[in-house]
């Protein structure tokens, strides 16, 4: 039996799932900030869709991680947005591959920003699950925002109008998850809601 009193944490395969409408000592987080100086890309970019949505430009950066030559799949997307479900001033969408052959299992990031611009970030070294990413993803960002609402996170967004989303999309525990930080960037409150879900079908984790 679920347990949906506030402070509990229910697991969800290997993966503990916060469902607490606050927490101590939460704050609020944004992310990175289109001002950062990227790394040139490979090449000449187009423009992406502007004010998108995460899977809106996601054929289009796909087409410039294969002009690269890397033999990667897609296992991360990462973005602030609004309640619409399109990335909010000043943010991007960041697009994580890797190669799962590649043994220095190095990462490839690439972000579109809310005007527009693409730019491919650099490489890092992996440090969590991967898995096709592509191949399953189903819901959207628009699609998420709004079923996390009805999840529970409508209280929040009706208390703080000016609430943003920060969302992750990766595999966890073999799964394809959304997870989604409701917070309110003027800070009238810095306890955010938390709303997990499958990317692949919108089921609620928790």
């Amino acid at each position: 039996r679920r347990d949906r009193r506030p402070g509990r944490r229910v697991a969800v395969g290997a993966m503990l799932i916060s469902v607490a409408s606050s927490a101590p000592a939460c704050k609020p987080t944004t992310a990175p900030s289109a001002g950062a100086s990227p790394s040139p890309s490979p090449g000449s970019s187009p423009t992406a869709r502007p004010l998108a949505t995460a899977m809106e430009n996601l054929a289009l950066i796909t087409s410039l991680e294969a002009q690269s030559g890397r033999h990667t799949i897609l296992i991360e997307i990462v973005g602030g947005m609004e309640q619409t479900g399109r990335v909010s001033a000043g943010n991007g969408w960041s697009y994580t591959f890797t190669d799962p052959e590649d043994p220095a299992r190095l990462l490839y990031k690439w972000s579109t920003y809310g005007d527009g611009r693409i730019r491919f970030l650099g490489s890092a070294y992996l440090s969590h699950e991967t898995g096709d990413l592509a191949a399953v993803l189903r819901i959207d960002s628009d699609r998420a925002v709004e079923l996390g609402r009805s999840y529970g996170a409508q209280a929040f967004v009706d208390r703080f109008p000016a609430a943003q989303v920060l969302a992750n999309c990766r595999f966890r525990s073999g799964l394809p998850v959304w997870s989604m930080e409701y917070f309110d960037p003027t800070y009238a409150t810095n306890c955010p809601v938390y709303i997990y879900l499958r990317a692949d079908t919108g089921e609620l984790l928790a």
